[in-house]
This record gives C-alpha cells, structure tokens and sequence, in this order.
C-alpha cells in the first residue's frame, strides 16, 4: 500500500540522514517515477527536503517523528472544535454502571462534562487535569492511580501505579496517542506512560481510540498497541483510503464527527 510505503521511505530517509532517489529505488524496488511521487508527497508535507542528487530529511518538521512532547496547554489549545466533537462522540459509547478507563490527553479529559448524568459511572485515571475536572462531578465515582508526577502530561506514572491498575477490572478503555501508522500502529511520546497504556488496554473490555486527523500518518516515540486492538476508532475527518481499508479488514468500528 502507498501510504505504508511513505511512511517507510520517510523512516529510511531519517535513520540515513541524506539518500540519492537511486538508492531509494533500490531499496524500496519501485520505479524512478513512483520514487518522485512519493517523495513530492513528503515534501508537500514538510518531512523531507530535495537537495541535488537526491533528498535529506526535514528535520526541524514535527511530522518527521513526535519525540518531544508538546507542553499540555499547547496541546490543549491546538484543534480544539475538533477534539470536543471527537470527545462528546467518545462518550456516547459510556453507559450507566461502567468502569472506565480515561487516558492522559487533552481530547479525553474533554469527554468528562459529558459523563456527569450517566448513573453509577466508575472513572479509573492518572491525569491530573481530569481528575481536578472530575471534582464538579459529585456522582462519578473516581479511581486515582498512584504514582509520580510527570510535568509534561500532567500526569501520574510509575509501576504502583501499574501495578495497582492491573487489579481492576474495567468495562472500557478511552485511549488517546501521538500518532497512528499502519507501520508503528498506536505510538505516544513519553516512555513513562508505556505500561500504563499497555495494563489498560489488558483490563478492560473495550477499547475507544480518539484521534484527530493530525495523528494519522504520525509517530511516537513507542508504540505501545497494535491498531487490531482497538474496537473503534473516532476522529474528525475521513483518514486515507488505506487506513480505513485496514480498519474494515481488522473489523475496527470507524467513526467520523463533524461539524
């Protein structure tokens, strides 16, 4: 498929730092025409840039590879109509009784004013934003993992809290990323919330990722689940034909808010 070839082209081209258009023909075993193609997409983007004899990567671009992780308030504020839709649609699919999961993000903490008439509702969380937001929401009942405190998510992390999350038993997972490629699947940026991510996708029964059209195409530093472990996917706009190619084959429910 196209897109997973870019994506590797793209991969190929980082770990290299500059590549002659003959050496990616080589490599990828396509023509010279399909190379130029290929790589005028990644130009359009941003992720590379063409020198004489060949194309080097971008490296000032975020789209080359999320490794750093934006502060919260950046992230919070960037796509934001976008993110309240994905969230109210996210937490359509919570009823009453549930024990939930809400991951470390800004589009998940946006579900919860959402969740607050939904009877007998167990929310297990390790951000700090959502559970400062949960405060207004006296019927909810709240779960804090225990942990040690990361800045830059504003978050909860650490193997207590690992360890203690690995005790529940959760009926759904909301799951938010840095990035979603067919070729590193579900990634995010910070290692500390690794595990994390991991025990909840292993303790619950369903799993909601929620992504905006920014993620696809993108990578994190670790991925940390297969995109077949997902039961839905909901984001803002309609990801390439590939993408939603794969969801249809791998069975993933697809859901596309706007506005």
């Amino acid at each position: 498929m196209r897109i997973k070839r870019i994506e590797s082209i793209l991969e190929y081209i980082v770990k290299n730092k500059s590549v002659t258009m003959e050496q990616l023909c080589t490599e990828f075993g396509v023509s010279m025409n399909t190379i130029r193609r290929d790589i005028d997409t990644l130009c359009t983007q941003g992720s590379v840039i063409k020198v004489y004899g060949g194309v080097v990567a971008n490296t000032s671009s975020s789209t080359v590879h999320a490794k750093t992780l934006r502060p919260f308030e950046e992230r919070n504020s960037s796509n934001n109509n976008e993110k309240l839709l994905i969230s109210r649609k996210a937490a359509s699919y919570v009823d009453a009784g549930d024990i939930i999961f809400l991951d470390s993000g800004t589009t998940t903490l946006n579900m919860i004013p959402y969740l607050g008439e939904i009877p007998n509702l167990t929310v297990i969380t390790y951000s700090i934003p959502a559970l400062v937001k949960l405060l207004q929401y006296e019927n909810i009942k709240v779960i804090s993992l225990p942990g040690l405190l990361l800045r830059g998510t504003e978050s909860l992390v650490g193997s207590c809290g690992v360890n203690y999350l690995s005790t529940f038993n959760m009926t759904k997972a909301f799951m938010a990323c840095t990035g979603i490629s067919l070729s590193r699947q579900v990634t995010n940026a910070t290692f500390e919330e690794y595990e994390i991510k991991q025990a909840a996708l292993k303790r619950s029964e369903q799993h909601f990722l929620l992504a905006d059209h920014d993620k696809f195409g993108n990578a994190g530093i670790m991925t940390y689940a297969d995109i077949s472990c997902m039961n839905h996917i909901i984001t803002d706009d309609t990801p390439p034909a590939e993408y939603t190619e794969y969801f249809e084959e791998k069975g993933i429910g697809l859901d596309v808010v706007t506005m």
